[in-house]
């Protein structure tokens, strides 16, 4: 059997289809008479995305001020998303920073670095120690520790959000193309890539947007340097409350110095009970044993070693 391909032209071909490239996809599809095709590997929502799930963290309570201040311009368009479409994307719950207050930057921040950054801005917030954080919500505290609470920070529901983005962008006009996993890129010339998948079609397109996230060393490395990156995977599960206590739970981030002698990366976080059938409030690990790490999707691990 000979195997055919088909070609396909766009001026603009998105590759990834998690939040961020539905995201871009809806954006650009507003613009006339641009050609937009979305190639997904997947499904959409697809599982192994790093968006996947039912909700997602924003804050303006940034150690880093650039950080703080996308967050404002970002929170001004989702409310724009809101208002146009008549939905709901975010929910504004606060935020409780608590824990250790070392200066020393992780990768969620810290709270001294988060404090400075409100108070230069004029960002609201409270400061709290360990007695007042006992008293507020359902916690044990160490005797150190200190809090910060952003009541103007909230969850972004990321699955409805995610629906949005999809069904808008399609009916602009963009061509949605799920189980087209790339597998090449070529720059042709300054106006022209091409790129192949693993079924056999290729697209050419004046334009490329990569949206592949843990994917985007795997795609790079077929014609220029990867990025400097790493991949973690990350470990989070829900957890029944008492229900006396489903509504006293806040979103959270916990911070401790790390402890490498007992394997302890020492950063969590927490979202509350966000339903009224359920008593679940979800709980992860931040941080990820170095032996963990990887830079490309091809060495990743996704089964847990048994021993």
């Amino acid at each position: 059997m000979v195997e055919t391909t088909a070609y396909f032209n766009a001026d603009v071909v998105i590759i990834g289809g998690g939040i961020a490239g539905l995201a871009t996809a809806y954006y650009l599809s507003q613009k006339q008479n641009l050609q937009i095709i979305l190639l997904e590997k997947d499904s959409i929502p697809n599982p192994n995305n790093s968006s996947y799930g039912d909700e997602r963290m924003y804050r303006r309570m940034y150690s880093n001020e650039y950080l703080s201040e996308l967050q404002e311009e970002s929170l001004k368009e989702w409310k724009t998303l809101e208002t146009q479409h008549d939905c709901q994307l975010l929910r504004q719950n606060g935020l409780l920073f608590y824990g250790e207050a070392w200066d020393e930057e992780t990768i969620e921040g810290s709270i001294p670095g988060a404090r400075r950054v409100m108070e230069k801005k004029g960002i609201p917030f409270e400061a709290l120690n360990a007695e007042q954080l006992q008293e507020r919500w359902p916690m044990r505290p160490k005797p150190d520790f200190v809090g910060l609470f952003e009541s103007t920070a909230g969850m972004v529901w990321s699955a409805q959000a995610i629906e949005l983005f999809r069904s808008q962008a399609e009916t602009n006009g963009v061509s949605i193309r799920t189980g087209e996993e790339t597998v090449s890129l070529n720059v042709i010339s300054s106006d022209s890539v091409e790129i192949k998948t693993r079924s056999g079609n290729t697209f050419l397109a004046n334009q490329v947007v990569l949206t592949a996230g843990a994917w985007t060393n795997d795609l790079l490395s077929s014609f220029t340097t990867p990025l400097n990156l790493e991949i973690w995977p990350m470990l989070w599960g829900h957890y029944r409350v008492e229900e006396t206590l489903r509504d006293r739970f806040p979103q959270w981030f916990c911070f401790q110095q790390e402890k490498p002698d007992s394997n302890d990366g020492g950063l969590y976080y927490g979202f509350p009970c966000h339903t009224p059938e359920t008593s679940l409030i979800k709980v992860g690990i931040d941080w990820c044993p170095p032996e963990l790490r990887t830079k490309t999707m091809s060495t990743f691990v996704r089964e847990p070693n048994s021993e």
